[in-house]
């Protein structure tokens, strides 16, 4: 071989290499940038996703809010009527009266305590729900749930 040969053979690997490096270095360019254009673009559908949702749940969470406040107020009136029965157990004048008032205090006991355990599942069974509607009727599809907010009855 003559060395234009090898000369010329040189300059073609040489060039092979350089477009080669130029079409990788190309390829790597366009994949970052699609990359980052779709987590752009996904960040921003998200996040508006979030605010719409978070929008929506303001009402809600206010109601939750206002739903365990009465909870924990009528669950204090409960105690505090049980303390004030409590201590009438001491007043009784005799042994059938303060039997009497002891089974009272009892079952009161018993009743608030059901009370307050049925007040406490239906609360988050409400909020369960309001929160599933809010998820499924609201993130999910990008509109507002139809998410029932009218005060039930205690049952």
């Amino acid at each position: 071989m003559t060395t234009e040969t090898m000369t010329e053979t040189y300059k073609q690997l040489n060039d092979s290499f350089n477009q080669a490096m130029r079409t990788g270095t190309q390829f790597h360019e366009q994949t970052a940038r699609f990359w980052n254009e779709a987590i752009t673009r996904n960040l921003s559908e998200t996040r508006a996703h979030f605010e719409k949702l978070a929008d929506d749940a303001l009402p809600f969470n206010k109601k939750n809010i206002e739903r365990f406040h009465r909870l924990f107020d009528e669950n204090a009136k409960r105690s505090l009527d049980l303390l004030k029965q409590t201590m009438d157990v001491g007043t009784a004048h005799n042994m059938t009266e303060a039997y009497d008032k002891l089974m009272g205090l009892w079952r009161t006991s018993f009743e608030s305590l059901r009370e307050c355990t049925d007040a406490v599942a239906r609360a988050n069974s409400e909020m369960f729900e309001t929160w599933t509607g809010l998820m499924r009727g609201g993130f999910a599809n990008g509109k507002t749930p139809a998410v029932d907010t009218q005060k039930r009855p205690a049952k």
